[in-house]
């Protein structure tokens, strides 16, 4: 995936940490996604004013569902509100193919929402771009992302990587190149852990 999809921002002060940090979130797990040939889909959870619970508790309860149906998913979601008043839930999600018939069915029964968006991610950056807007300080503006979205403890990592090179006085061309750097490394250690839990060679 070309580095090129954080410079949308490099340089634009009046973005806010939150947005960088979520932007630079999001372009990691899709660098993830790219280099282990994952199938992305880019996911719209809408409300109706008969949904009787919050949307993030509603997805804890579909995720669960997919889980069960489909196998395991690494997603990353934004929260929008809308004019209306009304929740939406803007998620990114890397593993099998879910129909969209399946998901509207089950977002009905737990959500009270029927509609429902699901389509395949063709251009990672456009992606990226319209899920960022929904993280402006006028919007709700919260977002979440699995364990498995990056790697465990991989903000820490990014955060003491980033001290280092501008200490150094480099930019940030340099830091991401070390970045996806790192993705790689942490992918070759997870392809190694499972073929020795596996028995693989």
């Amino acid at each position: 995936m070309s580095l090129a999809i954080l410079d949308h921002w490099k340089g634009k002060s009046q973005v806010s940490r939150k947005v960088r940090r979520f932007y630079q979130r999001v372009r990691s797990g899709l660098s993830m996604a790219y280099k282990k040939h994952e199938f992305l889909a880019f996911l719209t959870l809408t409300s109706s004013l008969s949904s009787g619970r919050k949307i993030s508790y509603s997805w804890d309860i579909l995720k669960k569902r997919i889980y069960r149906r489909f196998g395991y998913v690494e997603y990353i979601w934004v929260r929008e509100l809308t004019k209306s008043g009304l929740e939406h839930m803007h998620i990114i999600i890397r593993g099998p193919y879910i129909p969209q018939d399946w998901l509207s069915r089950n977002w009905e029964d737990i959500h009270g929402a029927k509609v429902v968006y699901i389509e395949m991610v063709w251009d990672p950056s456009t992606i990226v771009r319209y899920m960022a807007k929904y993280m402006t300080k006028d919007m709700v503006g919260r977002f979440g992302y699995s364990w498995g979205w990056i790697f465990r403890g991989a903000s820490g990592v990014w955060r003491n990587l980033c001290r280092y090179v501008f200490g150094l006085g480099r930019g940030m061309g340099e830091l991401l190149i070390l970045w996806d750097g790192i993705l790689g490394f942490m992918m070759g250690r997870e392809r190694e852990r499972l073929n020795f839990e596996f028995g693989f060679t």
